[in-house]
């Protein structure tokens, strides 16, 4: 089977980053893409890039914030170890 694409508008971040491609077949109606049609799909490509990237951050954000909590909830169960172990001396 061949593919019938008629226009690919990567999904890049700021720095460059590819995120993927939007690949578009061929129009229903035969035409061709106009070059305001392409620059519609490019801007979706930009607010995906923005998504995805916005996305990123609030992962990183998260896996941040439980690894604090991780690392507070050891300092506490430390702190109550040395603790009974100073009682129990």
């Amino acid at each position: 089977m061949r593919w019938k694409i008629s226009v690919v508008v990567p999904i890049t971040s700021p720095k460059g980053v590819i995120f993927g491609v939007l690949i578009i077949g061929k129009k229903k109606s035969g035409t061709k893409y106009s070059v305001e049609e392409i620059e519609l799909l490019k801007a979706v490509a930009i607010q995906t890039a923005a998504s995805v990237e916005r996305i990123k951050l609030q992962e990183e954000i998260i896996t941040e914030k439980l690894e604090a909590e991780k690392q507070i909830e050891l300092n506490r169960q430390k702190s109550l170890f040395v603790s009974s172990v100073s009682h129990d001396l």
